[in-house]
């Protein structure tokens, strides 16, 4: 019994010292890694607090929220499952404002990158006027959203607008803009290309100049037109360049919510109501915060695969 007792202790110790030589090993392998590396992970951390802070921590509240239903008033939590999910779905303005969301983002970035493209081509031709002309294009991308929203809106005043006030003196009368739902769309969607052009020319212009130009001498060389240069040669070569243009574009159109507060809040019928301008709705409005949780919690579930299907798709193209 004696014998089974110190064999059992031994074999207490032995354990509790594989134990502690893990632990050591764990604990020199860290200070091994500050030891290397404290520089960077010095210079990483405030990064990483302000990521976790104003992303991590409130992307996941966010998911948690989608499936209570909140009362910030009384602090009460309330687990209802996919209630809120089912909720919107049923809503015909949520319905209608993804439609719209959808026709918005379309019509921006397939109007956009292409004008984009053309006006970096045209501007990097013209050696004189080229930078003249891209200052000019590059002016409405600094003006603040809501004085954008402003300016246009006293343009297109269908009483004391400025368009108004020309149709006019011409004899005619404009349309309403702002107040017809057949026109306010895709008025706003005018805007957006306008305001975002300049921004989008340059980053084009920068990707045509980073760009050998061997290659193109080549093809002019062997007698190749200027379309199949683009085609062949340019936009290959800048392909990254569309891509960023694109996915920054598409969730630039995705997260518009002051341009449509101030332009048209959402009216005429709802005919401009965008995603995130109906989560703002639902939660400040409302005060429905499980709801504006759960339209929040989609659009970041749809802007986060379209990022990662783009990211792959140019991974694949690059190793082939």
């Amino acid at each position: 019994m004696e014998e089974l007792c110190e064999a059992s202790v031994i074999i207490t110790g032995i354990a509790h010292r594989r134990r502690d030589d893990e632990r050591g090993k764990v604990i020199r392998k860290a200070a091994l890694f500050f030891k290397r590396f404290w520089l960077p992970t010095l210079l990483l951390t405030p990064s990483a607090i302000l990521l976790f802070t104003f992303f991590i921590y409130p992307a996941f509240s966010m998911f948690l929220g989608s499936f209570n239903e909140i009362n910030l008033f009384t602090g009460r939590y309330e687990f209802v499952g996919t209630k809120n999910y089912s909720t919107i779905f049923s809503d015909d303005i949520f319905i209608k404002s993804f439609r719209n969301t959808v026709v918005y983002v379309i019509s921006v970035t397939a109007i956009l990158i292409p004008l984009s493209f053309i006006s970096s081509l045209l501007i990097d031709c013209c050696s004189k006027m080229g930078s003249f002309i891209r200052s000019v294009l590059y002016l409405p991308s600094i003006i603040a959203m809501s004085i954008a929203a402003l300016l246009w809106h006293f343009i297109l005043n269908p009483d004391i607008g400025t368009f108004s006030q020309i149709m006019t003196n011409f004899g005619t009368r404009m349309p309403n803009f702002l107040g017809d739902a057949r026109y306010t769309l895709m008025t706003v969607v005018g805007i957006s290309v306008w305001r975002s052009l300049g921004a989008n020319t340059v980053l084009f212009i920068a990707g045509l100049r980073s760009m050998s130009r061997e290659q193109l001498e080549a093809a002019e060389v062997d007698g190749a037109k200027s379309i199949q240069s683009i085609i062949y040669i340019i936009i290959p070569n800048i392909r990254h360049v569309i891509s960023f243009a694109t996915i920054t574009t598409i969730i630039g159109c995705f997260q518009v919510f002051t341009f449509i507060q101030v332009f048209t809040g959402g009216g005429p019928n709802n005919a401009t109501n965008m995603l995130v301008y109906r989560a703002w709705e639902e939660g400040f409005r409302f005060f429905n915060f499980g709801n504006a949780n759960a339209i929040s919690s989609l659009m970041f579930i749809a802007l986060f695969g379209l990022a990662i299907i783009m990211i792959r798709v140019l991974v694949k193209r690059d190793e082939t």
